[in-house]
């Protein structure tokens, strides 16, 4: 959380922050309170989950800043079936798309690219729907939290990398899958790092990295203030 603290506070000025996977919300609702001038666009495909996250916007007041999209980012537009393990209407922390295990029940979801966000397409309304609400200025960082789908998620987002150039945390749940998101993001033209003590990666331009690898220990120190200082290797693993 604190990484992400920084990549928002530091955001240019009306920057928005994409969070798939956003469960009930959590990330965008805590990126939308630490600036009062940036947006959200959550991307949640399960339903009951999608309400709670619904819910939370209404509740915290952001529905002006946190635009909700029930639908699940892939590499291309389709209709897939979400496997449930453990009978209840979510996709929680343990399951996977992956998995070959027979699930407790299935749920049908649409998915976009987010690509569709800046090419004015119009088959989900999401792009639409987003101008209507505020202008898709920039897009600072993009969390990735979809339970092993995440190479799925960034191979429909070259036009939005390639236009904004975000800083990533992804979801890496095992060494393959993180050696999968590497050999992704060097294909254009990142760098990623493990954060330490967690199971996500940041990637990032290597000036973006540089930047972070010298003012994020900076940052956290001044948070803390009587705190052993960190290093930046202790906070991203190299």
């Amino acid at each position: 959380m604190a990484l992400m603290a920084f990549l928002i506070e530091n955001a240019p000025k009306g920057a928005t922050f994409i969070d798939c996977g956003a469960f009930a919300g959590l990330y965008s609702l805590f990126a939308t309170s630490i600036r009062n001038d940036c947006f959200a666009i959550g991307l949640e495909p399960s339903a009951v989950t999608f309400g709670r996250f619904v819910q939370n916007i209404q509740l915290n007041e952001l529905h002006n800043r946190i635009l909700p999209l029930h639908l699940a980012a892939a590499s291309q537009e389709r209709v897939m079936s979400l496997p449930h393990q453990y009978g209840v209407f979510t996709l929680c922390p343990g399951e996977a798309l992956s998995k070959t295990g027979a699930p407790d029940h299935s749920e049908t979801v649409l998915c976009m690219t987010l690509d569709t966000l800046i090419e004015g397409k119009t088959d989900f309304a999401t792009s639409r729907m987003y101008e209507k609400r505020f202008p898709l200025n920039h897009v600072a960082v993009i969390k990735i939290d979809v339970e092993g789908a995440e190479l799925d998620v960034l191979n429909g987002a070259f036009q939005l990398i390639e236009r904004f150039k975000p800083v990533f945390i992804c979801e890496a749940l095992n060494d393959t899958a993180f050696n999968h998101l590497i050999g992704f993001f060097q294909k254009v033209g990142y760098v990623a790092k493990w954060v330490a003590g967690e199971r996500n990666i940041i990637a990032a331009t290597p000036a973006a990295m540089e930047k972070i690898d010298a003012e994020f220990p900076v940052w956290f120190s001044e948070q803390s203030p009587g705190q052993q200082t960190i290093t930046a290797t202790e906070v991203i693993k190299r």
